[in-house]
């Protein structure tokens, strides 16, 4: 569903992203791993279109979208929850759901308000509420279910377990869960391995913004050197 080929791309004069390349199928998640400033944000805004390319190519579904802008993708089904919960504050969640709503997608059902508060149900009572008033959890739920409403193919997560409660942590993770099996791809990008491990079935582990190691979540324990050098906790 996504393909990924020699991304480089940067802030200014910084060259931040050295020559990724990755790909992710329709029904996979794919954990994008590293610690702080190892690119992982970076990757994300550069593939929704929110930061330029300096060179690489981009595939959604097989169409190549580098080019387009960042709207231009989201109509095309790339969707992207961005890090720190950027609600409407001043919206309802009814309306925060609404002004992320997209056509449906040929071969997947279409999300819609009942649809994701089914997925989340403790939304299902806050339609009403002004979205500013949410605590952190509820915000972070309503922000991957606005995503949803724009009906992705593919689903770029960043850092959607960040300062949750466990409890919340397990309802978000249900969810993605629930996305996979209904044929979405995700791309999660997370700094704990243990937070992802119940998502995800592949793992790219970033470095000073290069792809340092890749292959299946369940090969990663083995990898002891990845954790001796703070690549992966």
């Amino acid at each position: 569903m996504l393909e990924v080929s020699d991304l480089h791309a940067g802030y200014g004069q910084a060259h931040i992203l050295h020559g990724l390349g990755f790909t992710v199928a329709a029904g996979e998640a794919v954990a994008l791993l590293g610690r702080n400033g190892a690119g992982k944000s970076t990757t994300l805004k550069a593939l929704i279109g929110l930061l330029p390319l300096r060179s690489g190519v981009i595939r959604l579904g097989g169409v190549a979208i580098e080019g387009w802008e960042t709207h231009r993708r989201a109509r095309a089904g790339l969707g992207y929850v961005p890090e720190e919960r950027r609600v409407f504050a001043s919206l309802t969640v009814a309306e925060n759901l609404l002004v992320g709503r997209q056509p449906p997608r040929a071969g997947l059902a279409p999300f819609t308000e009942a649809r994701v508060s089914a997925l989340f149900p403790t939304l299902a009572g806050l339609r009403h509420r002004l979205a500013g008033t949410l605590s952190g959890g509820e915000q972070q739920m309503l922000t991957i279910a606005r995503g949803l409403m724009g009906n992705p193919r593919c689903l770029l997560l960043d850092e959607p377990s960040q300062g949750l409660a466990p409890l919340v942590v397990r309802e978000v993770q249900r969810a993605l869960l629930a996305l996979k099996a209904e044929g979405v791809a995700l791309l999660l990008a997370e700094q704990s391995a243990a937070l992802a491990a119940p998502v995800a079935d592949r793992v790219l582990v970033l470095a000073a913004a290069r792809l340092a190691w890749t292959g299946p979540m369940a090969a990663l324990d083995a990898e002891a050197g990845l954790r001796r050098g703070g690549l992966v906790f």
